[in-house]
């Protein structure tokens, strides 16, 4: 059977200034650009046999979660209006400038950072009723974890990678394509870990020495931010690469079983 990877995004919230909005349209065709040219283009004539003994498609999904540098910048987001009943306003004065206060607290800093621990996640799943042009879909869902600037917005901002990073992270993607769900091991696959920025969960502290000889623990290189993190909020692995079959749920309950007797493609 022929594979037709494609990529899809969450959709962006209404709340979303024109400028986000931009920014995130922008970065999602340079995804798509790269995923045609690295997985997509990878799978163009090849005739694949079985699926690996422990995925079942339309039942599983594999879960991919790549760590890499990222940059975000402090931009803000448009407040949507809160739906009730209106309140007779007393002061009038006073509720405009509360208003302009808080349309100036969402502009964002325009704070930049940039940051090695930051997580992206692959959510891969294959149903064989869908097809295109006569091929199985294999769909790919691209989830950011954001981060917050800590110091104004409350919101988290999605990060902007440049064009290395994305190639290091799609070849790492579909490494684990192929080895997760078809059980294919390429080696021809180039990665680079440097280009990824993947850390070990054990690391030594740094010390530095103090005037009177003794050394004084200065934590661990690389600091991370974890209350402004959305990937340590939801306790996903930041920093550290891991994949994992996982079963899909199914939304349907009266839905026939799957038949997981054989993982032979036709």
């Amino acid at each position: 059977m022929k594979f037709a990877p494609v990529l899809t995004f969450k959709e962006i919230a209404d709340n979303t200034s024109e400028k986000e909005k931009e920014k995130k349209l922008e970065d999602r065709s340079r995804w798509t650009q790269f995923f045609n040219a690295i997985v997509a283009d990878y799978f163009l004539g090849i005739d694949l046999k079985a699926y690996h003994r422990d995925f079942i498609p339309g039942r599983d999904r594999l879960d991919c979660y790549v760590p890499a540098s990222g940059v975000f910048n402090c931009g803000g987001r448009v407040v949507g209006k809160r739906k009730g009943k209106k309140k007779k306003k007393k002061d009038g004065e006073n509720n405009e400038a509360a208003k302009v206060k808080m349309q100036e607290s969402q502009k964002g800093c325009g704070r930049n950072w940039n940051s090695d621990r930051t997580l992206v996640k692959f959510v891969c799943f294959i149903n064989e009723n869908e097809m295109k042009g006569g091929h199985c879909k294999l769909l790919v869902d691209l989830r950011e974890f954001g981060q917050r600037c800590g110091h104004c917005t409350m919101h988290y901002e999605n990060p902007s990678f440049n064009d290395t990073c994305i190639r290091a992270m799609l070849n790492w993607l579909l490494y684990t394509i192929l080895e997760a769900i078809f059980n294919i091991v390429d080696n021809s696959i180039e990665i680079n870990l440097d280009d990824l920025k993947i850390h070990s969960s054990r690391r030594r502290p740094r010390r530095k020495i103090v005037a009177n000889g003794e050394g004084e623990r200065k934590g661990f290189e690389g600091n991370h931010d974890t209350i402004n993190c959305e990937a340590c909020e939801y306790g996903k692995p930041c920093g550290i690469h891991r994949s994992k079959i996982k079963r899909k749920k199914n939304k349907n309950k009266n839905a026939a079983p799957v038949n997981t007797s054989n993982n032979t493609l036709p």
